[in-house]
């Protein structure tokens, strides 16, 4: 099977200052630093990219190795040129619109939608044949001057997103509900507990991908899976705007062998009466699964012995409560 790459997902740089090369981003391009992620601080670059920093002795300034930043149009480029050269008095590069090296010699072209044909999709070349010109704010036109629809990508009212599936795995031992939970092993939250899960792939389907997670997660596979809930509420992920499909099964902790695998450092099973601090919603998606079990589902005719009854639910929907 050939590699199949989806663009880049993360720069790292360094620099010699934590502090001041945050405040620098922050002001510059007015970058959301991260609470988790790769190095000394971590920034959001865009909505599914990232910058991080790495506090070094000594930087070794860059020659013709440099990365992209793209902003909205000129007036942005504009502000960001100022900046640079009367606040912080750094050169700017000749023979480019906004080239320079940031104080610790990181060298950064910045670009905006005026210049940039990657946003349509499809190579300059093409963009140029078509007649297409982009205007300060984004808006572009066509050989005879007529306003084209922006693609999805630049209609700001359209959100765009990561899709994320995860499983909440229950089940009943000794009259108390259990949840199947997994360590993370990377950022975000590397080291807190979660629910099994991660993010869909083309052309895959949210309970395809829940399934495939909890199998590579734990090494539990073959439970049934029913959709119980879509989480998305912004801010839930510090990665950016991910939307998660919530999906539960059950099974008998007693039987089920999980073993920690792919991104788990460990797998274990949680009563709900002592559920340690958990990553992103994940109390929210086993709440919703409980109320799913309480509320759609025949135990006596779908899941067999051993199956949670009301009274089990109802106590530890009030345990999440809490």
């Amino acid at each position: 099977m050939s590699v199949q790459v989806y663009g880049c997902n993360h720069l790292a740089i360094e620099v010699g200052n934590r502090e001041e090369a945050v405040a620098f981003y922050r002001d510059l391009f007015g970058l959301r630093l991260l609470e988790h992620g790769e190095g000394d601080a971590f920034f959001a670059l865009g909505e599914h990219q990232f910058l991080a920093l790495f506090v070094v002795p000594e930087v070794q300034p860059d020659r013709l190795r440099h990365f992209g930043i793209l902003v909205r149009d000129e007036e942005q480029l504009a502000e960001v040129r100022t900046k640079i050269t009367q606040k912080y008095r750094l050169p700017l590069i000749p023979g480019f619109r906004c080239d320079f090296r940031d104080p610790w010699g990181n060298r950064i072209q910045v670009v905006d939608l005026h210049d940039e044909s990657l946003v349509w999709l499809l190579p300059y070349r093409e963009v140029q044949a078509a007649g297409i010109v982009f205007r300060t704010k984004g808006e572009a036109k066509d050989a005879k001057g007529d306003a084209l629809p922006a693609p999805l990508g630049l209609r700001p009212e359209i959100a765009r997103f990561a899709l994320t599936a995860d499983a909440v795995v229950l089940g009943a031992r000794e009259g108390e509900l259990f949840v199947l939970l997994i360590e993370r092993r990377t950022p975000p939250y590397a080291g807190s507990w979660a629910l099994p899960g991660g993010f869909v792939e083309a052309g895959e389907e949210p309970s395809a991908a829940a399934a495939r997670e909890l199998a590579e997660e734990t090494g539990v596979s073959g439970l049934a899976l029913w959709e119980v809930g879509v989480f998305g509420k912004p801010g839930r992920d510090p990665r950016g705007p991910v939307v998660s499909v919530a999906h539960a099964a059950w099974a008998d902790p007693g039987t089920v062998r999980a073993a920690a695998g792919s991104d788990a450092a460990a797998v274990r099973w949680f009563p709900l009466s002592g559920l340690p601090s958990l990553a992103f919603d994940h109390k929210e998606m086993i709440r919703a699964a409980c109320l799913f079990f309480e509320e759609k589902l025949s135990f006596s005719q779908s899941s067999g012995a051993g199956a949670p009854d009301g009274e089990l639910l109802r106590r530890a929907l009030a345990q999440l409560e809490g």
